[in-house]
């Protein structure tokens, strides 16, 4: 991996002072794996990347047999905040099986989704997951999602890049114990619609299991990179700080090109 490092050192130094940067990058199946990161423990607003850790928490009760997919969840008072995303993904109906709120929660990021798993599972819960399952040590959820007074009153999701790869090797490695709950996750977080981070030049023949994130200021995507001949790559590149959103997309694309063209190489 030292050509991708010296491109991706390169790149991260002409952003400059424009933001923050923060990378851990490394491949799996390996007995010495290639790896590369830069600020990875540093702590960042997690922004939808602690979606992740709600998904981690359905996957909990539903292996402990206290939840199935097909469990039906109602709207609540509470789940909701102001005019809450109404230009974006809005859930029509009254209600929503569990399988169905983890798929618009990853792939299409819907807030409201999230907030009734949150309601769902409870917010103590999560982070008692976070801790004790997911073994995290800097993630927090410690608002919903568009919450904005709980948000004026210092309180924010927070995460690192370490974390993040953390809580997808809790994935990969249930699957490989034979997890099918887990198998369905990662089926989950292959069919993600966003693809404009990371993955906006990625060749044909790659796949990408991931989720972005997004909140004024800090932009995230973290995911796992499958090759054409089955090489596998787990990456997080979390920005804050940013003077400019567009610029901090900009470079996410050129990033993410660079990382797909030497690892196809």
């Amino acid at each position: 991996m030292p050509v991708l490092q010296n491109i991706l050192e390169s790149k991260i130094k002409d952003f400059g002072d424009n933001g923050k940067i923060c990378v851990s990058l490394f491949q799996l199946n390996e007995e010495s794996p290639n790896s590369f990161s830069v600020n990875a423990d540093s702590v960042v607003p997690a922004a939808s990347i602690i979606k992740l850790c709600i998904l981690a928490s359905v996957m909990q009760r539903i292996e402990n047999n206290d939840a199935s997919f097909s469990d039906s969840i109602s709207i609540e008072e509470g789940d909701m905040f102001g005019d809450f995303d109404a230009q974006h993904h809005p859930l029509r109906a009254n209600s929503y099986s569990i399988g169905d709120l983890c798929r618009l929660m990853i792939d299409l990021s819907d807030n409201l989704a999230s907030n009734m798993l949150i309601r769902f599972i409870g917010m103590e819960q999560i982070n008692r997951d976070i801790s004790s399952v997911l073994g995290l040590k800097n993630t927090v959820l410690q608002r919903k999602f568009l919450d904005f007074k709980t948000q004026s009153l210092g309180l924010e999701n927070y995460t690192t890049a370490n974390d993040a790869i953390q809580m997808l090797m809790y994935f990969i490695n249930r699957e490989k114990q034979g997890s099918k709950v887990a198998a369905e996750m990662l089926k989950i977080l292959n069919a993600q619609c966003d693809k404009n981070y990371l993955s906006q030049y990625m060749p044909d023949g790659f796949s990408f299991a991931h989720k972005t994130g997004h909140i004024s200021g800090s932009m995230h995507n973290v995911g796992i990179i499958t090759t054409p001949s089955k090489k596998k790559f787990v990456v997080a590149v979390m920005m804050t700080n940013l003077k400019s959103d567009v610029e901090g997309l900009r470079f996410l694309n050129s990033f993410g090109e660079s990382i797909f063209t030497c690892i196809n190489r």
